[in-house]
């Protein structure tokens, strides 16, 4: 079972659920594919997208806020975010919300199988 549910809402466009209720939107255009957001960086989001589609990617963080950023370590891609929300993201990406976010969704019971915590707590936003 995946981590995510992956709803086609339109012919190439798709909306990414994990269990905490974060969305995340894909939208596969005929040469590269938009990534709306990272969510909270807890499940495979890299593996989930890449089952959906292997063109290049062009990612995007709406805001600098924890449901929007964290899975960002997850890509090698550049990814873009507004420069008025560069210190937010640096500060809902670090360790001390890493690990609120390790707490809170191992209190709700969904932690992924296999999950590295420490590649998590470790994994950063800006480079």
């Amino acid at each position: 079972m995946s981590y995510y549910q992956v709803t086609e809402w339109l012919s190439g466009a798709y909306r990414i659920t994990s269990p905490e209720f974060v969305f995340i939107e894909l939208i596969v255009g005929e040469e590269k594919a938009l990534l709306f957001d990272t969510g909270w960086g807890t499940g495979n989001l890299r593996e989930t997208v890449r089952g959906i589609t292997d063109k290049p990617l062009i990612i995007v963080n709406s805001h600098g806020h924890v449901d929007h950023v964290n899975g960002n370590y997850q890509f090698e891609e550049v990814i873009f975010i507004h420069p008025n929300d560069i210190e937010l993201c640096k500060a809902h990406s670090g360790t001390q919300m890493r690990q609120f976010v390790l707490t809170s969704v191992e209190g709700m019971g969904i932690l992924p199988d296999g999950f590295d915590k420490d590649g998590y707590l470790s994994g950063g936003t800006v480079r």
